[in-house]
């Protein structure tokens, strides 16, 4: 609790100043970044505060990767509330922006998004579907990171559909990227769907 106040201290003073010398930009990076603690310590509605007034300001300077990276951010929070029809609004006006301006990894980033929330709506192929362009997006830019994840959830969802080899299969990769990382949360889920395989 102390380190969020303390953080959230600093980042009033750096806005203050943003403020005093008329500078939007930092202003806007300010409040998206109060928005990141307040999201943090769990006030959402705060937190969504902070990050339309960011979200805003990024719009009128016409800075589309940081609007992108905003509307992602606000989508997450509408999925954190289980608002998962208004997380799919900001999430898609998110991909369109990133699709525009060709960045990669904030698509890849949004179709796990989008295919999380799918997911959790009960439209397992829509999901998975998503999970698979992630995927081919991780293979064609060598990105890594959250791989294990993508593969982790695509076996999930193949295996709700009872296709059990292509799951076996997807969650020895998803485990093969956690042990190169050492992620052991994930090596325990990773393990405990595998052994779900096998109760089918």
């Amino acid at each position: 609790q102390g380190k969020y106040d303390q953080a959230l201290e600093y980042r009033k003073k750096a806005i203050d100043i943003g403020y005093t010398l008329n500078e939007p930009d930092w202003i806007a990076i300010c409040n998206n970044n109060i928005g990141n603690i307040y999201k943090a310590r769990g006030y959402y509605s705060i937190a969504i505060d902070y990050y339309l007034k960011a979200l805003q300001t990024f719009e009128e300077m016409n800075q589309p990767r940081r609007v992108a990276t905003c509307t992602h951010s606000v989508g997450t929070l509408f999925f954190e509330q289980q608002n998962y029809q208004k997380a799919m609004e900001y999430y898609e006006r998110a991909l369109e922006i990133a699709l525009q301006t060709g960045d990669r990894i904030r698509e890849l980033n949004l179709k796990m998004s989008i295919g999380n929330t799918l997911a959790v709506m009960g439209q397992s192929k829509l999901a998975k579907k998503n999970y698979f362009e992630a995927l081919n997006i991780y293979d064609s830019t060598g990105y890594q990171h959250g791989l294990d994840d993508c593969c982790k959830l695509l076996g999930i969802t193949l295996l709700e559909e009872q296709n059990t080899d292509s799951a076996v299969m997807y969650f020895e990769k998803a485990l093969k990227f956690s042990l190169d990382e050492n992620d052991l949360s994930n090596m325990t889920e990773i393990y405990g769907k595998q052994g779900m395989v096998y109760l089918m």
